[in-house]
């Protein structure tokens, strides 16, 4: 991480961040650089917890909702309909992970198999109890 002063064009530019990934996807192994920009000045250890955040939204709803459920490739034009078709994914998402589905993909094909199951789900009384206990 890097203190910076405001440059021409970035008013308010406090902090430049360099974040270096390594692990593993199967037996591939990756590297990935990663670079932010901030109007914050804080710790490498308070910026590691905001960007871990921002992963963590980003993996568990955005690429699902992108890739699992393929929002961005509906072809809905009228905003109004894509923004009530985001609601209903979004409220579907958080239904089976309120059921304790562990993989998307296996819970979607489990309820397409029986709309009964699906019913069930919305309307189970120990759901409830979990939201509004």
């Amino acid at each position: 991480m890097w203190t910076v002063s405001a440059l021409e064009g970035w008013a308010g530019l406090r902090s430049l961040i360099l974040v270096h990934r390594e692990g593993s996807r199967g037996k591939k192994q990756v590297k990935s650089d990663s670079y932010y920009l901030s109007s914050e000045k804080a710790s490498a250890y308070l910026f590691g917890k905001w960007i871990q955040g921002h992963r963590c939204i980003e993996n568990n709803l955005h690429w699902v909702k992108d890739v699992v459920l393929k929002e961005d490739s509906c072809g809905i034009s009228k905003p109004n309909s894509a923004l009530v078709m985001g609601i209903l994914r979004s409220i579907g998402l958080n239904l089976l992970r309120f059921a304790g589905v562990s993989s998307v993909t296996e819970g979607i094909m489990k309820m397409r198999a029986g709309v009964e199951s699906l019913m069930g789900l919305i309307s189970q009384s120990s759901l409830l109890s979990k939201v509004f206990a």
